[in-house]
């Protein structure tokens, strides 16, 4: 089972906790000694009183607030939580592009921002990627601009020129994102995944130079959905059984978000991991009884997005994102239990902080 995505932020609570009880140092701090000899490395016992003092209640509020994170991931299974207090979706979180920037010499503008469309296509989709100047955050035109795709060892697989004029996968001419769209052809497809750099110059009106690097993963899943899809309640819990076409033997992991029926509120997540034959198989996704029952909304539910990977190897090949994929029947709320799952780790870890305190 994959680890779990809510986790981190815990995760992250409890180990600076556990720094701080144990009295390591801030990253970068400068030790500090007594009067005239800062930066001396001993610190006198004055001192030292006065920072544990200072110190103590932000010791004790991180880990009360790791502990109290932990208690309540805790309510829920590691296969299906409700989202976090951005109410981010995870599936979209996972997917979300990041833009790259690069400035002149000494980070003058104007600003070069390259970005894929996606952060990973599927065979046999063509490529499109996206690259534009700005100053003081404003789009401006460019004289050229222009990359080179390449792979991990840093091998040249193609050139491209990029375009803003509504042609070649460019959406809007004359917005100033200029577009290069890339079809990879057949023979390009890899066993699995692979992941391709893209080199990026763009020459300015004004003559000058600037250059950034973006990349994208280019998937061959072995299985796909089928379109497929049942739901029932069971043990307290919706399950939702998603159909799979195995292309070849593996490893696959599936994921999904549940919303209102309209999609405007969202519920939770699930997802499933397993070793699968050829041909046609059943995955199932089990969003938690208390997930449901939290979120105070009724059924009928709509399956928001669904994502499936081919988990083999490194790296794993993505599907593309089905949006809308199913809207089960119309469950009341009553329907679900509203038990929470006491997951044991993560008690005991609440338990083992708590103490520390």
């Amino acid at each position: 089972m994959p680890a779990r995505r809510t986790t981190a932020s815990a995760s992250t609570d409890a180990r600076v906790a556990a720094n701080a009880v144990a009295g390591t140092a801030a990253p970068g701090a400068t030790p500090t000694g007594p009067a005239g000899t800062a930066g001396s490395g001993t610190p006198s016992p004055a001192a030292t009183a006065d920072a544990t003092a200072h110190d103590q209640p932000q010791v004790v509020s991180l880990g009360r607030q790791a502990a109290n994170e932990y208690r309540r991931l805790a309510q829920y299974p590691p296969w299906s939580r409700p989202f976090g207090e951005d109410g981010e979706d995870p599936i979209l979180r996972d997917r979300q592009v990041s833009p790259i920037t690069a400035g002149g010499a000494n980070g003058e503008e104007p600003i070069l921002v390259v970005f894929p469309d996606q952060v990973s296509f599927e065979a046999p989709d063509a490529v499109l990627l996206y690259a534009y100047l700005s100053i003081d955050g404003n789009r401006v035109p460019a004289a050229s601009i222009s990359g080179t795709i390449m792979s991990e060892s840093l091998q040249p697989l193609a050139s491209l020129a990029y375009a803003d004029d509504g042609t070649g996968g460019d959406r809007v001419p004359g917005d100033n994102i200029y577009t290069a769209r890339f079809e990879p052809g057949d023979d390009f497809a890899p066993e699995l995944s692979d992941s391709f750099l893209v080199r990026v110059v763009a020459q300015t009106t004004a003559g000058d130079e600037r250059m950034a690097a973006t990349s994208f993963l280019y998937s061959n899943p072995h299985a796909h959905l089928t379109g497929n899809y049942r739901d029932e309640i069971v043990n307290g819990s919706l399950v939702v059984d998603a159909e799979v076409e195995v292309i070849r033997p593996g490893r696959f992991h599936l994921e999904a978000t549940l919303y209102s029926q309209d999609g405007s509120r969202p519920v939770g997540e699930a997802h499933t991991a397993g070793q699968l034959d050829t041909g046609r198989q059943w995955m199932r996704l089990t969003f938690f009884g208390r997930v449901i029952t939290q979120s105070g909304v009724e059924g009928p539910y709509l399956l928001r997005f669904v994502a499936l990977s081919t988990t083999t190897s490194m790296p794993n090949a993505k599907n593309r994102l089905v949006e809308n994929a199913h809207v089960t029947g119309p469950y009341r709320l009553t329907q679900f239990s509203d038990a929470p799952f006491q997951d044991r780790d993560l008690l005991d870890a609440a338990d083992r902080l708590e103490a520390t305190q």
